[in-house]
């Protein structure tokens, strides 16, 4: 394992009898006990920041935000791509320790998507950077209620310099530290991203993972010996999510800017990696690399490997457990939490298809009125027991997805068998998910309806060998408009205008829609079409 996994004599630079120290599922526990060892490390540079760094800038950057006026339970928004990881984990971590909801934000959308996000959030406060300072510069007239706009490196005096806030703070631990929590907006199956709201609870800082019980993820095997690869964009919930995990429990995080195949090879091979989480788009980038490539980086530390954010197809599956051994974990589950599923390597071999059995929540399968049904018959999917949430100011879509008896669902419909193992036969038509991300296919047909020449449409996800889905337009021309390259370049130009750029179409095809006599276009019908021409393919 290279030099910055080794572990130093702990020098007890933090008072183990604080309240906050004393807990062990927070920095500042592991700033006492392992100073020197890398809390993360980013994979492009090799740069590590210790336990004891991390914990001295956030207690910094938090006396900072309460001087600014935030308070618990106050909301902040956090715009940095993975080229500011270090500042973006210094973000949450002092957040987290002042009791604040902080909301990653995709750096990829809009300025008027980010605008819409930062309101709805209730942000007082934007950290950002330079990278993005010309996206934030559009969107902030349409987010009066910040108070503060921090940036990193940047010259502009309109932003209040991150780096300054923290050389004119206080290095004293705040006097009340209790636990904050993220609140991540969901791309989910209809209209605007969703802000995924938890009761605000007071807890002591280092009570729980996440805000949740640590019991949730002794599954993962993630302790204080874990060095996890974390591949995903950090605004991501899977990669925010395994990051503080790992960040909770005392392991060290290889953090990296962007996904790279070869390079996060490499990086496992360097040090030691014991844990990755993944989706399939990026397993299949690993088998895109030569076999003699591929084959010359060393794996063997690797303990435990995910792979989630979309259905993993089974043959892609199999190649990667032929090639890591029987360590790779499916799971299924949403940024809700209401439940999770997890089907191990040796499980699938016997139970073909299935995402698993519950890690946490009770699976109900729910017909259309709401009976739940027995064992093998198909319906929506519903979880009970998980965490409690709610749409944030979205009081309709939150009633919309709870079940009289208080059971939640994400949209998706499936099975289960008679040993409790659930089997997806199909998700909501109106989410796509394009490489571990998702996208509502709700939001592109509205922008696709303000272009002149769009009489109806239906958005669907067709099959893509690579991202797994694709976004398709299925368009029905108003009278006086025809099909041509000119039309469809500037159907592009028009979504793009208004929403990030991998939620633009890649296809267009132009039909008569029928919809029914309720005027409901029965898009599952259309969705079939192509997946069945795939299946006969196969």
């Amino acid at each position: 394992m290279g030099s910055a996994r080794k572990q130093q004599p702990a020098t007890n630079q933090v008072n183990l009898e604080s309240s906050a120290a004393a807990r062990p599922y927070h920095i500042g526990y592991h700033a006492a006990v392992t100073p020197d060892k890398p809390a993360f490390i980013i994979g492009e540079t090799g740069s590590a920041t210790t336990y004891a760094q991390l914990n001295d800038r956030s207690i910094k950057l938090a006396n900072a935000l309460l001087a600014l006026g935030c308070k618990a339970a106050d909301h902040i928004a956090i715009l940095l791509d993975n080229e500011h990881c270090a500042e973006f984990i210094e973000s949450i971590s002092a957040a987290h320790r002042i009791g604040l909801y902080y909301t990653p934000i995709n750096y990829h959308l809009t300025a008027a998507e980010i605008a819409y996000i930062i309101r709805n959030c209730d942000a007082k406060l934007v950290i950002t950077s330079e990278r993005q300072i010309e996206t934030v510069r559009e969107a902030r007239p349409n987010c009066p209620d910040v108070s503060h706009w921090i940036g990193i490196v940047t010259s502009d005096d309109k932003f209040e310099s991150y780096e300054s806030l923290l050389v004119d703070a206080s290095p004293l631990p705040p006097g009340a530290e209790r636990e904050g929590t993220p609140m991540i907006y969901s791309s989910g199956s209809t209209g605007f991203p969703k802000g995924i709201l938890r009761p605000y609870v007071d807890r002591p800082l280092g009570s729980t993972m996440l805000g949740m019980p640590p019991q949730y993820f002794k599954q993962w095997e993630v302790n204080r010996n874990t060095c996890a690869l974390i591949p995903a964009p950090l605004y991501h919930s899977g990669g925010l999510s395994r990051l503080i995990y790992v960040l909770s429990t005392g392991g060290t995080a290889i953090v990296m800017k962007r996904f790279d195949a070869e390079l996060a090879l490499a990086l496992i091979d360097r040090y030691s990696v014991t844990f990755g989480m993944f989706v399939p788009t990026m397993l299949r980038r690993f088998l895109d690399i030569p076999r003699a490539k591929r084959m010359g980086f060393d794996l063997s530390s690797m303990a435990a490997a995910t792979v989630g954010a979309g259905a993993c197809p089974a043959d892609l599956k199999k190649e990667i457990i032929d090639w890591w051994g029987p360590i790779l974990d499916e799971i299924y589950g949403g940024t809700e939490a209401n439940g999770l599923t997890k089907i191990t390597s040796l499980e699938a071999i016997t139970h073909p298809g299935s995402v698993g059995r519950p890690v946490y929540g009770i699976i109900h399968i729910v017909d259309g009125l709401g009976a739940e049904l027995p064992a093998g018959v198909e319906g929506t999917i519903y979880f009970e027991g998980g965490q409690p949430f709610e749409y944030h100011k979205d009081p309709e879509q939150t009633e919309a997805v709870r079940h009289s008896r208080g059971w939640t669902t994400l949209g998706d419909i499936g099975y289960v068998d008679d040993g409790g193992y659930l089997y997806l036969t199909d998700r909501s038509v109106d989410l796509i998910i394009s490489g571990g991300v998702n996208i509502p296919s709700r939001e592109v047909e509205e922008s696709l309806f303000r272009h002149p020449s769009v009489a109806d449409v239906a958005v669907i996800g067709v099959p893509n060998d690579e991202y797994g889905e694709e976004v398709k337009a299925l368009i029905q021309l108003r009278d006086g408009w025809h099909e041509s390259e000119e039309l469809v370049s500037s159907l592009v130009r028009h979504v793009s205008s208004e929403l990030a750029r991998f939620k633009t179409p890649r296809s267009f095809e132009f039909r008569a829609l029928d919809r029914d006599a309720t005027g409901k276009l029965m898009k599952r019908r259309l969705r079939d079409q192509y997946w069945a021409d795939k299946q006969r393919k196969i």
